[in-house]
């Protein structure tokens, strides 16, 4: 037997976060549906520094925000900021690193919807665990 620290996936925690604290008409996810939402926010993990400290695990997220219109797609992208930046205080294990980006408005290239891109850097705790052979 091998004892790992096995890191938890900081985008099904960023996007479980953020879907307890959005409207239930904002879509969160990691990929963009077929059948795309008008307000949507997709979540990537877009590397980091990685793991320090033994226990914890430095990721940088980004997070794409669309929604049918520039206003409304800006407060979407500020409060989504405000939820990252209070999410350490919310649950155990997430940690605020340096290495942000405020919401910076970059409509979809391709749809031209409005869309704000920001980009957050958390660490993560993992956990201790029992790995054996095969």
């Amino acid at each position: 037997m091998t004892e790992v620290i096995l890191f938890p996936d900081p985008v099904a925690r960023a996007i479980s976060f953020l879907t307890a604290y959005l409207p239930v008409d904002v879509w969160v996810s990691q990929d963009i549906p077929a059948d795309r939402p008008e307000e949507l926010v997709t979540v990537t993990d877009t590397g980091g520094a990685g793991v320090h400290d033994h226990v914890l695990d430095e990721t940088r997220l980004t997070l794409d925000i669309w929604a049918p219109n520039s206003p409304r797609a800006s407060q979407l992208a500020r409060t989504i900021y405000a939820l990252m930046r209070a999410w350490p205080g919310a649950e155990p294990g997430v940690y605020l690193r340096k290495g942000w980006s405020r919401p910076a408005y970059f409509p979809d290239s391709e749809t031209r919807i409005p869309r704000y891109v920001l980009t957050v850097t958390f660490s993560f705790r993992g956990e201790a665990v029992e790995v054996r052979p095969v």
